[in-house]
């Protein structure tokens, strides 16, 4: 199955809920729109398959961080290598491209808290 190694350093419930689906997943190394208003980038770097989401609608954007980004320091400091990071280079490149090739758009991250947001407390 190309896609899943043999799982044998997977955690065993990845094995058991992960590994049954690989023939239904669909990998991309490009950017690609996955539907109508959602685009699907890869963020290569932090950890295997990271993805950023741009989505758009009546001229709004937002771009979804997921864990790429785990403080405000890699954003305005994004040479800060991440402990996670599997690949620091590559992962400090794509936080510095983030912001030049989107520039303008709201960017969230259920890493990213602060005094009053909603993940503060998690």
């Amino acid at each position: 199955m190309g896609l899943f190694h043999d799982g044998s350093h997977s955690v065993p419930v990845v094995r058991e809920v992960v590994y049954p689906l690989a023939d239904r997943v669909k990998t991309f190394n490009a950017e690609l729109e996955l539907l109508p208003g959602i685009i699907a980038r890869p963020a290569p770097g932090h950890t295997p398959g990271s993805t950023v989401y741009l989505i758009h609608s009546e001229g709004k954007r937002a771009l979804l961080l997921g864990d790429t980004v785990h403080t405000i320091g890699q954003l305005t400091e994004p040479e800060w290598i991440g402990m996670w990071d599997i690949d620091p280079v590559a992962a400090s490149a794509m936080r510095i491209e983030l912001p030049r090739n989107w520039p303008n758009r709201l960017m969230s991250s259920p890493r990213l808290t602060f005094a009053g947001s909603p993940s503060a407390d998690w």
